[in-house]
């Protein structure tokens, strides 16, 4: 048995730990204001975007403001990139997290 445990023991040592979920998309989120703040405007949406999907990954119902500064960021990218059509869907999903969360200021 001792043989089996040690085995079992080697082999955990050598698989990959998975970085916690909020780690991750505090990494996601870090590369993304990177990208956007030096104009790399396609890798800043793309970061964006996985920083809602890991967001979205750590609970069942996500912080809405923290999604609605996810979707703002994202949506000044799209409107650099002049990509109007993405930016008005982001802003409108903006409005709806808005208004689920009362946020008159947010709204206008």
């Amino acid at each position: 048995m001792d043989k089996e445990k040690k085995k079992a023991r080697s082999k955990k040592a050598s698989e990959p730990t998975s970085v916690p979920l909020a780690q991750e998309y505090i990494r996601l989120l870090e590369e993304a204001r990177r990208a956007h703040g030096v104009y790399e405007f396609e890798k800043a949406i793309e970061m964006y975007t996985k920083s809602l999907e890991q967001l979205k990954l750590e609970t069942e119902t996500p912080d809405p403001a923290a999604q609605y500064d996810l979707l703002d960021a994202r949506a000044n990218c799209y409107r650099s990139l002049m990509d109007y059509k993405a930016q008005i869907a982001d802003r409108e999903v903006m409005a709806e997290l808005a208004r689920t969360m009362e946020d008159t200021e947010r709204l206008s």
